[in-house]
């Protein structure tokens, strides 16, 4: 019973994987069209707070940009888990894809640089930074969980989608510029973080685990379902550093990192346990009438935890090949890492009269590095752009589970563009597809309910669009 919010909670930071984890692809249209591949080199403008706040100490006109990405993320999984009612022969379930779904991700940017004094230029950026989001039909009450004559009972329903998952992690940063010298300029950016989500996922109770007679019972009734809810939010805080060295007209550096503290978030926790159905076995024994009565025993809880957020370290190469073509590659690292043991506590928990106060989350994730390559080219008053990267996941199979769509190694490739539309209007945009490798987790000999992953095979892929209007002052 104690795994149930274990697994919810890796579940909960644990999917869309537009970069890696729960990590996004980038911000905003020119970064992103490039896959990062020499931005953080080259980058000017509002969106330096996220990619290099070094990049705000420049002598780009006051501006200011409204940008909107679209995410459309596919997803399967045919489970493997040997469990009644996920896969087996009573179910008879086999391959399920998520729910199709759309996620609007919005940031928007203001940049002011030309020399302000000690300080060459500063910007303020509102961008999400993390995000994640899935929604499955998994399970099924077995056949036989409800029998009975009673014309006047009606089996509760349970949920459509039940495990479902809306994590949406935002960042309003200020950020800073400072040039050093005509080659070298640094910067620094930071600000609160807001985290908000929802989750839910189906875990069981095994009757056998509190009364040894609860062995004998028909294969439909060793495992009761319990509909677990998640609801929680919380802020944290986030850091961003970097320099760009310009080493000639031609050749341009740039290094970056991004911080933030653990997230502390308090929610609320609902548990709905599932009790089966069936008259024959409840005549035997009025202390089974209950039992075996069909009912619904829901159990509520305050709960908290403190997350921690990954941080990014990168550094990138920019190199202007022509008046109109410049090249860009790229390296960072993703620290998933602080993933570990993640520590849980609940006010008033109690499932099958067991009180439970605290829980260990196990995720065992692992840093990844990102190589990226990127270009843009002017063809006329147009910028035109492209990228891709490379990316593993830091996932391991012995936390995976179906709302990780972070399946392995990934590719994604980026184009995009920017069109003046006037003096002081252009307009940008960017498509990214991802390609990731399937995936499938075997089923260990002693895998049970209560091991935290999910063996099977998975596979998904990622599309995205976005659109940004820019004004120039």
């Amino acid at each position: 019973m104690k795994r149930f919010l274990s697994v919810l909670v890796l579940l909960s930071f644990s999917n869309m994987a537009y970069a890696s984890g729960f990590m996004l692809s980038g911000v905003g249209p020119r970064g992103l069209s490039m896959a990062g591949g020499g931005y953080r080199a080259t980058v000017a403008g509002w969106d330096a707070v996220f990619w290099n706040p070094a990049g705000l100490a420049g002598t780009a006109p006051t501006s200011v940009e409204l940008y909107i990405s679209v995410v459309s993320p596919k997803a399967s999984y045919e489970p493997n888990t040997g469990i009644l009612g996920y896969d087996g022969p009573y179910s008879m379930r086999y391959k399920v894809n998520a729910r199709d779904q759309l996620f609007t991700i919005p940031a928007f940017g203001v940049y002011h640089g030309g020399g302000q004094g000690f300080i060459d230029g500063y910007g303020f950026s509102f961008f999400a930074p993390f995000g994640l989001g899935a929604a499955y039909d998994l399970y099924d009450p077995p056949i036989g969980y409800y029998i009975t004559g009673d014309t006047s009972f009606h089996p509760p329903e349970f949920p459509k989608h039940d495990w479902v998952s809306d994590l949406k992690i935002t960042a309003a940063w200020f950020g800073v510029g400072k040039q050093l010298s005509d080659k070298l300029s640094v910067g620094l950016s930071g600000g609160p973080v807001f985290t908000s989500l929802y989750f839910r996922r189906v875990d069981f109770v095994d009757p056998a685990a509190s009364d040894s007679m609860a062995v004998g019972l028909p294969i439909q009734y060793r495992l009761w379902p319990l509909d677990i809810q998640l609801s929680g939010s919380g802020m944290g805080l986030g850091v961003g550093i970097g320099a760009q060295f310009k080493a000639s007209d031609r050749l341009k550096f740039g290094v970056s990192g991004r911080f933030y503290s653990s997230i502390k978030l308090d929610g609320q926790d609902s548990v709905v346990l599932y009790l089966p159905r069936n008259d024959a076995i409840a005549s035997r024994d009025t202390a089974l009438a209950f039992i075996f009565s069909g009912a619904t025993i829901p159990s509520f809880s305050n709960g908290s935890t403190a997350l921690p957020l990954p941080w990014t370290a990168g550094a990138d190469v920019a190199y202007r090949v022509s008046p109109k073509l410049t090249v860009g590659f790229g390296v960072e690292v993703n620290g998933h890492g602080v993933l570990q043991d993640v520590p849980v506590n609940f006010d008033s928990l109690v499932i099958m009269n067991e009180r439970i106060y605290a829980e260990t989350l196990r995720f065992y994730w692992k840093n990844t590095v990102k190589l990226s390559l990127g270009g843009s080219y002017r063809l006329g008053n147009t910028e035109l752009r492209a990228g891709a990267y490379y990316e593993a996941s830091p996932i391991p199979d012995s936390t995976f589970t179906p709302l990780i769509p972070d399946t392995g190694d990934k590719l994604s490739l980026n184009f995009g563009f920017t069109l003046p539309m006037g003096q002081h209007v252009a307009v940008s945009g960017n498509v990214e597809a991802m390609v990731l490798a399937s995936r499938e987790v075997e089923r260990a000999a002693d895998y049970s309910y209560r091991s935290p992953n999910m063996p099977g095979k998975y596979a998904s892929s990622v599309t995205a669009a976005g659109l940004g209007l820019s004004y120039k002052f």
